[in-house]
């Protein structure tokens, strides 16, 4: 008989997904913060004014949400890299008026997801030998991991927009997926950090029911997981 527990299960419904578009042959971490509107912006505008911003490592191609006062969402896309402290952005042509205040987090959250599956595959180099016996033996050689984001479409997703720009431009994504914290004592939980690539977008737009937005990424490198975080202090990262 197992040892008896009266811990529950972890839910799955509050893991977070967030990401950010990495530079050419550039893997650093981007650094969060949130970007303010300082003024309101006209359709047709290609430079935003904001508040000094806190971001590092927003690149160009990247997708920002920006949600108003009012609760509207607007979608703009970065033509040029953004510095820690800047106080305007380069961007396409906004396609509509955005109000002042209107703010934008980065990295940006992928929305509705109803998955965030990791995959892990573990090489083994096999050797058979007279003095194996003719049985296998080896070790592990290599390590991949794969990540399936699964979810519905929506036209105002600025992750899903920007995985699909980094796929076509042949460009990494850098990806956090946060798992709840496992009590009040943990700010968070599991956290799973890395560079990856994008390798497919999938959409099924059937007669009834949602349109779906499916996405596989493969990650590049050694991927971070960071145990749970208790308290305010900062998670310590493992790497793999």
């Amino acid at each position: 008989m197992g040892t008896l527990t009266s811990h529950p299960p972890t839910l799955g419904r509050n893991v977070k997904v967030t990401l950010a578009l990495l530079a050419r042959g550039d893997r650093t971490p981007p650094t969060p913060g949130v970007i303010t509107l300082g003024t309101s912006i006209a359709a047709g505008a290609t430079t935003i004014a904001v508040t000094a911003t806190t971001c590092g490592n927003m690149r160009a191609g990247q997708f920002l949400r920006f949600v108003e006062p009012a609760g509207k969402e607007r979608i703009v896309q970065l033509s040029a890299d953004a510095l820690i402290g800047a106080t305007s952005l380069s961007v396409n042509p906004v396609d509509v008026a955005i109000a002042t205040g209107a703010v934008a987090a980065f990295p940006v959250e992928c929305f509705d997801r109803t998955a965030a599956d990791l995959t892990s595959a573990f090489k083994l180099s096999e050797v058979y030998t007279f003095n194996t016996g003719g049985f296998r033996d080896g070790v592990i050689s290599s390590t991949s991991k794969d990540l399936s984001l699964t979810g519905i479409y929506y036209a105002f997703d600025a992750g899903s927009l920007t995985m699909n720009y980094a796929a076509y431009k042949g460009l990494e994504c850098y990806f956090d997926i946060t798992l709840p914290s496992p009590s009040p004592d943990y700010n968070t939980g599991l956290q799973v950090v890395g560079p990856g690539g994008v390798t497919s977008n999938d959409m099924k737009i059937p007669v009834e029911g949602f349109i779906s937005n499916d996405f596989k990424v493969n990650f590049l490198g050694p991927i971070s997981f960071s145990p749970p975080a208790p308290g305010t202090s900062a998670p310590v990262v493992i790497p793999e």
